[in-house]
């Protein structure tokens, strides 16, 4: 692969669209910015080539396994704080139990919009 290849790919690992993916990457001549067409089209060529749809594989499995078991565990921590503070009636424990969830929450969202962008990926299981 190459070096802009390798950056699309980290990019779209990122959550980035192919526009987007594409330009942070550094395609198009240096005084010369793509325009979204162009860039559209390399983004769309690109996620045809099979050495790069396997690194963006191969990259959303390690991000699967890791957002897994974060989830996981951020979930059950959550659950037994609320759960600790409604059993003493400590208010902080609840709140923080809600906090994480809440953060939960915003992951997920974040997510979506990397779904949207690559919806054959699935980074959430049901847990």
């Amino acid at each position: 692969m190459t070096i802009k290849q390798k950056k699309f790919v980290e990019n779209i690992l990122k959550g980035e669209n192919g526009i987007n993916a594409v330009k942070k990457a550094g395609y198009g001549k240096k005084n010369k910015p793509l325009n979204n067409d162009t860039a559209k089209a390399i983004a769309s060529e690109n996620l045809t080539k099979p050495h790069i749809k396997a690194e963006i594989n191969k990259g959303m499995a390690r991000i699967e396994k890791k957002t897994d078991i974060t989830i996981k565990e951020i979930i059950n921590n959550a659950r037994y704080l609320v759960k600790l503070g409604i059993e003493k009636k400590n208010g902080a424990d609840i709140a923080a139990g809600n906090k994480q969830l809440g953060e939960m929450i915003a992951a997920f969202k974040q997510v979506q919009q990397i779904q949207q962008v690559k919806p054959q990926v699935v980074l959430f299981k049901r847990l």
